[in-house]
């Protein structure tokens, strides 16, 4: 089973809130728990959503970052993965500014570990 995030916007004029994209992996894998923990950020300086999407249920774990210029249409995808050999990861998401912290909930010591992106 794959998984999807919807993102809704919010029409001050309607009063309602309708889909403005549907968010997917950009692989096809089972049981990868896509959209299980998600962060999203807003700059209003240059106008960019990015939202972050963990996808940990498949060896090793992905986090999907997707980022969009909220004037246009097009979205941009980025996958990321683990650079050791961990399980989870994607398991936990934070976004602030221009920084990504990614957890993840086990490795071979059985302990956790946070890797972070900029």
């Amino acid at each position: 089973m794959l998984g999807v995030v919807v993102v809704y916007q919010y029409d001050t004029g309607t009063a309602l809130w309708s889909p403005m994209i549907e968010l997917t992996m950009d692989q096809t894998a089972a049981n990868a728990y896509y959209g299980s923990s998600l962060a999203m950020i807003h700059d209003s300086g240059t106008d960019w959503l990015t939202i972050a999407v963990g996808a940990p249920g498949t060896y090793p774990g992905f986090v999907f970052v997707h980022r969009h210029l909220t004037t246009g249409t097009s979205w941009s995808n980025q996958s990321l993965t683990s650079t050791a050999s961990m399980n989870s990861f994607g398991i936990s998401v934070a976004l602030y500014g221009n920084v990504l912290a990614v957890g993840e909930n086990a490795i071979t010591s059985s302990t956790g570990k946070a890797s972070s992106c900029m």
